[in-house]
């Protein structure tokens, strides 16, 4: 008898206490304000002012650069709220009060190292004022260089150095989506810790749903760093009006079309996985 089976003598594998189709509308508002704000309405703002001004280039970036991250902010200030309150439905299991799940630390290292562009690259002098055209491209070697990271590490076996979420240290590493789809669902998405549960066991119990992430996560940080470093590539090169449309427009359409093709490769992984349980459900004597 299998582990799955021996364990879970159910057709498919331990279900998830969240379903995305009953939170498409919040979803669709939030990441479409996400969009909105991160990719349309700086070069929104950008071409009209640029041809309709006769603004330097470093104040003409640094105005239309200064309604990025408006969304972020608010959403950041709501996700910590509910890590640092009394009660720990929002926190990964195992942790304390006041303890910031791992999406959350890797956000802040990111908004971080986008204000840090963002101030150097406004400057008077104009010398780098091609940084303002980087927080996109920046972010996507951070997300897109740790899920990698945790992918191989996960593929040698190797053991956690930190607490990775609900991951505690000296763990298995897990691959790089699974602690952003934990901490996101259960943080944002308010699932809580019952989904943080129900996500720690479908992992352990599936070896095919662990596959699935692998692939996904590779799917994301290859294509995410290649694109990242053709954009850097690009926006130290082309004239300055073409370095902020590929700045902050490269990466919103890749975002987007990557999200649609995921959801395809997520739905087949699934269907594969359930599949797989129902026949080792229906050999077991």
């Amino acid at each position: 008898m299998s582990a799955q089976s021996q364990n879970f003598g159910q057709v498919g594998p331990p279900p998830l206490p969240y379903n995305l189709r009953d939170h498409k509308k919040k979803i669709a508002i939030v990441w479409g304000l996400i969009i909105l704000d991160s990719c349309i309405a700086p070069l929104v703002l950008f071409y009209p002012i640029a041809y309709a001004s006769n603004l330097e280039w470093q104040d003409l970036f640094a105005i239309t650069t200064s309604v990025f991250g408006l969304v972020t902010l608010v959403e950041y200030t709501k996700r910590s709220w509910r890590l640092l309150r009394k009660d720990d439905f929002s926190r990964p299991l195992g942790s304390k009060r006041k303890w910031l799940d791992y999406f959350h630390l890797t956000f802040t290292i990111g908004s971080l190292i986008v204000i840090i562009e963002m101030i150097i690259g406004a400057a008077p002098d104009g010398q780098l004022v091609r940084l303002l055209s980087m927080p996109s491209p920046s972010v996507m070697y951070l997300f897109g260089g740790l899920i990698l990271q945790a992918d191989i590490f996960y593929l040698l076996g190797y053991k956690t150095y930190i607490r990775i979420s609900s991951t505690p240290k000296g763990a298995p590493h897990k691959p790089g989506l699974y602690p952003i789809i934990e901490d996101i669902v259960a943080n944002d998405g308010a699932g809580g810790k019952p989904y943080r549960e129900a996500l720690m066991a479908r992992y352990e119990a599936s070896p095919l749903f662990q596959q699935m992430l692998v692939k996904v996560g590779f799917f994301w940080s290859i294509p995410a760093l290649l694109i990242a470093t053709a954009c850097t590539a690009l926006v130290f090169t082309v004239p300055y009006p073409w370095a902020y449309a590929v700045g902050w427009g490269v990466p919103g359409i890749w975002g987007i079309i990557w999200a649609f093709v995921t959801i395809k490769l997520v739905q087949a992984g699934l269907r594969k996985e359930k599949e797989a349980w129902s026949k080792e459900r229906s050999g077991v004597t």
